[in-house]
């Protein structure tokens, strides 16, 4: 571990500035020595990278990369379905009108569906009509029938 006057001098050292009492730490002490040089080695590691200049493209690189990729793009066979695209939209759109369709359709038709299964057996016993010339065990079989497989 480097001493304290190691780390707050280092950056100087590293860029050739020397103070005489870090010079002096490093001549004493064997640990912040072998820390310093090895730190020194990495420096000149860095130092070489920054030295190489990164290659810089064409004029117009940058276009014509843009280019190719749009016309890669477009030349997919599923571009069609893209939502970026018109067709996409419009079939997005088409979508969710006829599901709005179709469920206000269901919507109106449940009262339809759900008539017969809404009846309770009170309201059949209640609806039932005594007075009537009809046989009266064929009625009284159908109610109980009724009443038997009711089902909520």
């Amino acid at each position: 571990m480097m001493h304290e006057i190691i780390q707050d001098g280092l950056e100087d050292y590293l860029s050739g500035a020397v103070r005489r009492d870090f010079q002096a730490h490093l001549d004493q002490c064997d640990e912040c020595r072998r820390e310093v040089s090895e730190i020194s080695g990495v420096s000149v590691l860095f130092a070489a990278f920054k030295e190489v200049e990164a290659p810089q493209p064409e004029p117009g690189f940058y276009y014509r990369l843009s280019q190719n990729l749009e016309a890669s793009k477009s030349a997919s066979p599923w571009s069609i379905f893209s939502i970026n695209g018109a067709f996409g939209r419009r079939v997005a759109f088409a979508s969710l009108v006829t599901l709005g369709i179709l469920g206000g359709f269901l919507i109106s038709r449940e009262a339809d569906f759900g008539s017969d299964a809404a009846i309770a057996p009170d309201a059949i016993i209640a609806s039932h009509d005594g007075t009537s010339q009809r046989d009266p065990g064929t009625n009284r079989d159908r109610m109980m029938y009724t009443l038997a497989t009711y089902q909520r």
